[in-house]
């Protein structure tokens, strides 16, 4: 787990070599995808499918894919093929709305750090994951800090 301590030396860093940690942080962030429409209906099918495995993969890909599936998970959830499917649905929309995944966290924190940064590039990177999928959290983070950081110009 970060401690203060930790963090404050990452921004000691960040400020000595800026270029570097926006480069690191370019390799390893991209803004949220926005799924394929037909693919979102597919997985969401999958959550009544017979067999397990495939259901259990449907989810996973559904919460990757979380916020941009939002919408018709819940759809989905008020009109289901059966009780199970309903259950899958719910609880997929229920565990989704109260944490961040790791992946999303990571990215957050990126766009945080990018925000410190504040150099050229940095903000090149910022707007880049602010043109992701528009219920992102990064996407609304993304763009908050292009904001911010076009006033402190």
């Amino acid at each position: 787990m970060p401690t203060a301590r930790r963090d404050s030396r990452h921004k000691a860093d960040s400020s000595r070599s800026p270029a570097r940690r926006v480069a690191w942080f370019a390799a390893r962030v991209a803004p949220v995808a926005v799924p394929d429409p037909v693919r979102v209906k597919i997985l969401i099918a999958d959550l009544d499918h017979d067999d397990f495995a495939i259901r259990a993969r449907a989810s996973a890909d559904l919460k990757e894919h979380w916020p941009a599936t939002a919408a018709a998970l819940r759809a989905f959830a008020a009109k289901p093929p059966s009780l199970e499917a309903r259950r899958r649905a719910e609880g997929i929309v229920r565990e989704m709305e109260k944490a961040f995944t790791p992946t999303q966290l990571r990215a957050l924190r990126a766009a945080e750090a990018l925000e410190w940064i504040a150099t050229k590039e940095a903000r090149t990177l910022l707007l880049e994951l602010a043109k992701g999928a528009p219920d992102a959290q990064l996407t609304r983070e993304s763009a908050g800090a292009c904001k911010r950081l076009e006033q402190r110009k």
